[in-house]
């Protein structure tokens, strides 16, 4: 997101297509989140008792999926450059 911010900043703007698609779905983004926040009000007491392995869960499948799509990419470029040479 940080980088999709960078790209519109520089460019001065946001492309049209990209407006229209964001405006619907900004729409319904809090639909989104009644679920979530009707499962943290309800569990309360186990997110305090366990918020420790839960951060750590969090941070952890963070860096795994950052880590595993670094290496698809980088073979997916190696592929691509052994196919130009």
């Amino acid at each position: 997101m940080l980088f999709l911010l960078g790209f519109f900043l520089v460019r001065r703007g946001v492309p049209e297509t990209v407006d229209t698609t964001a405006r619907g779905l900004l729409m319904y983004l809090s639909l989104l989140f009644v679920p979530a926040g009707v499962g943290i009000v309800q569990y309360l007491d186990l997110i305090v008792r366990y918020w420790l392995p839960i951060v750590a869960a969090i941070l952890g499948s963070t860096v795994l999926s950052m880590l595993v799509t670094f290496a698809v990419m980088h073979g997916f470029a190696r592929v691509a450059a052994r196919r130009r040479a």
